[in-house]
């Protein structure tokens, strides 16, 4: 398909930094349309939100939730599947294999669904090696509990639909 897509996002930061950040959050509102009289019209609308959370003796609550939505218009009858979301893995629903949440076809392949919504919350560590306990430069540990899914249609959210992974994270720049 020859498709050209605009995009128009507001994005907040106010993190006190971009690596291992202690305190702050970004936040993150788009809406990418395909131009009008290309192959596939549709639009995507989608918010982010990143946020940590100082709470006591040198523990984090961190924060990392995502809503999208995305649908067709003008001439296209359906949203294109290559738009499709797929959740499961790191970057959503940690402790389930990649692309595997969500609305499956008939004989149980993954097929995405064009509205996500997922969250991912962390208690993250001290660095109780540290004199300060204060987080390293160099790794960070937290607890974690993460929600979400994947839908054909946001009407077939349902919270029984959510999937829940919860365990130990490892960050380490290397």
């Amino acid at each position: 398909y020859n498709t050209l897509e605009a995009s128009l996002s507001y994005v907040r930061d106010t993190r006190n930094r971009i690596i291992f950040p202690t305190s702050g959050a970004q936040e993150t509102l788009s809406l990418t349309a395909a131009v009008p009289g290309s192959d596939q019209e549709y639009y995507i609308l989608s918010y982010h939100q990143l946020a940590f959370i100082p709470l006591f003796k040198g523990f984090l609550y961190g924060i990392n939730g995502e809503v999208d939505y995305g649908a067709p218009y003008g001439k296209t009858a359906t949203y294109p599947p290559y738009k499709n979301w797929f959740d499961g893995g790191p970057d959503t629903v940690r402790g389930w294999q990649i692309g595997t949440l969500g609305p499956r076809d008939s004989i149980g392949y993954p097929f995405g669904g064009r509205a996500q919504v997922y969250m991912q919350n962390e208690l993250i560590l001290p660095n109780f090696t540290s004199k300060t306990g204060t987080a390293s430069s160099s790794n960070r540990w937290a607890l974690f509990v993460d929600v979400g899914n994947a839908f054909t249609d946001p009407g077939d959210f349902r919270w029984s639909k959510l999937r829940v992974s919860t365990g130990l994270a490892a960050t380490f720049l290397t």
